[in-house]
């Protein structure tokens, strides 16, 4: 089996049977930006990469009549905690933000006693 990956974001598979029938080919254009690379993981799925920075994942399933060309969607590592240690990035700030705000409020409060 060969495949291709197309500047028009389409991804497109042949494959032959060595025995002088016709090759078959299954072509999927999709909605995301172009692709760049693509390689095999094994004999019947392919990832491929591009301008969203997102890499997809295609299955190739055998029909009577030849191939078909199947999309798995995007490959996303366990989207990253957004909050480690139990605080996300924006309540930490947050909460320096209201630590800064009481100690201002404070120091003003305390210069006004003297």
């Amino acid at each position: 089996m060969l495949f291709q990956v197309g500047h028009d974001a389409s991804v497109s598979v042949a494959q032959g049977n060595g025995n002088g029938q016709p090759v078959s080919l299954d072509s999927l254009r999709t909605k995301f930006l172009p692709f760049l690379a693509a390689i095999w993981v094994n004999t019947n799925s392919i990832v491929v990469g591009g301008h969203t920075l997102t890499p997809m994942m295609f299955k190739v399933n055998p029909k009577n009549d030849g191939i078909k060309l199947e999309s798995l969607g995007r490959l996303e590592a366990n989207e990253q905690k957004k909050e480690q240690g139990g605080m996300s990035a924006m309540k930490r700030f947050q909460s320096l933000d209201r630590h800064a705000k009481v100690v201002s409020e404070e120091v003003s409060s305390c210069s006004r006693k003297f």
